[in-house]
């Protein structure tokens, strides 16, 4: 690879960066993706609105990097966050910390396989 000017390096290597952030977006979303279907079959279910409002945000670049969140609420934002916070409810079909929960549980398996995508993405 030669390069010509400090132009050029400067163009080459913000390309790279943003080829980076691209790749590890996409790592991102297929690595949390598929725990969404856990995470539903804990979540509480008053009328179904909160279950199926759980869903990935778009990955988008931060001050840290690029990052993805799981989410739930929407139009059943109230009830979402009461089911999530109050450990004294009695649910009879899911849990609090529907969300949490599972993260905190799958976070090893979660570092790894995203580990494990990143090194394929450089060797």
């Amino acid at each position: 690879m030669e390069f010509h000017g400090l132009g050029e390096t400067t163009d080459r290597i913000r390309r790279i960066g943003e080829d980076v952030e691209r790749n590890i977006a996409k790592i991102l979303n297929d690595v949390a993706q598929p725990r969404i279907a856990k995470m539903k079959t804990r979540t509480p279910v008053r009328d179904g609105h909160l279950r199926a409002s759980v869903h990935l945000t778009p990955a988008t670049r931060t001050s840290r990097g690029v990052e993805v969140k799981w989410v739930a609420g929407g139009t059943a934002a109230v009830y979402a966050l009461k089911q999530h916070e109050d450990l004294s409810y009695s649910h009879t079909t899911g849990q609090a910390k529907y969300i949490s929960s599972f993260v905190f549980e799958d976070a090893k398996a979660m570092k790894q396989a995203v580990a494990s995508k990143i090194k394929k993405l450089f060797s």
